[in-house]
């Protein structure tokens, strides 16, 4: 799940390069807030961040990049939540999230993953 993130992430990234340097750069360097835990992004410190003209914390770094890019949001959207049901073992919202990954247009990367998701899902479920 990681690795089809960081990809999407790449692509967008790449596709700012020549348009909009400076909003390439805060997905260069701000990487690393698209693959921690929603629950360890800080979003009452606000604090002076490089590249950032304003006052801001992480979480708010993390919205501003994803609302730059719909797919790239969803698809973050996601892959948080089928990790959160991972670590919850909530068997139910696993599958739930499963079922809704079908409605919604992904990058083939994760289209990949999901479909092996669901070929092991009996695999997956003996593990909650």
């Amino acid at each position: 799940l990681n690795r089809e993130l960081n990809k999407l992430r790449i692509e967008v990234m790449n596709a700012f390069r020549v348009p909009d340097h400076r909003l390439y750069n805060k997905y260069k360097r701000y990487w690393r807030l698209f693959l921690m835990p929603r629950e360890s992004l800080s979003s009452w410190d606000y604090q002076p961040f490089k590249l950032f003209d304003w006052l801001t914390n992480t979480g708010g770094i993390l919205d501003y990049l994803l609302d730059k890019n719909p797919l790239l949001k969803e698809t973050y959207n996601l892959i948080h939540n089928l990790r959160e049901s991972l670590q919850e073992n909530d068997s139910e919202a696993f599958k739930a999230q499963l079922a809704q990954s079908k409605l919604v247009k992904l990058p083939s990367g994760l289209r990949r993953v999901l479909r092996t998701f669901i070929k092991l899902q009996s695999y997956i479920g003996h593990t909650f």
